[in-house]
């Protein structure tokens, strides 16, 4: 779908694929900097004995990459990646397999995400999505599918203390 949005602005003629590639080196290059309460919050889960899943829309290749130079792959028990379902959120797919995968039911499963179209996905699974802001502030529908908003990790980790 990327390559066809990529054609319709650029043409045919570009070499898409050598650019992805390039891209793809710039961003292997540049350092992986943590969202501040990452750490506090997975050790905090993993304490509680919470299983853990990443569901990412990125390819697979990339996402255990990314999560390989963090340091952060042995915290997810599951981890469920664009090139692993047929349906982009904001289906709820990537969220349900998740779910499945942890053998858990979507209503007891908590989603943090940053984006519109994963809170939309988090809210069409029936789990409870919980949006933390990066680029994009939430607008009235975000906030009307998200059961909360917070501005960041550490409250997120407050927000689930209080709801053991």
């Amino acid at each position: 779908k990327t390559r066809e949005i990529f054609f319709n602005y650029v043409g045919h003629e570009f070499d898409y694929y050598a650019y992805r590639e390039d891209v793809q080196q710039e961003l292997n290059k540049s350092e992986y900097e943590l969202k501040p309460g990452v750490l506090e919050l997975f050790d905090w889960l993993k304490e509680k004995g919470v299983r853990i899943a990443l569901a990412s829309s990125t390819r697979e290749v990339s996402v255990r990459k990314s999560l390989g130079h963090a340091g952060l792959t042995e915290y997810f028990d599951q981890i469920v990646c664009g090139d692993m379902v047929s349906h982009s959120k904001p289906h709820p797919e990537i969220f349900l397999t998740a779910a499945q995968r942890l053998n858990a039911d979507p209503q007891d499963c908590y989603i943090i995400e940053d984006s519109y179209n994963g809170i939309r996905a988090a809210h069409a699974a029936g789990a409870h999505p919980i949006m933390v802001p990066d680029i994009l502030q939430p607008d009235e529908e975000i906030r009307g599918l998200a059961e909360v908003v917070l501005p960041s990790l550490f409250e997120v980790k407050e927000y689930l203390e209080k709801q053991e």
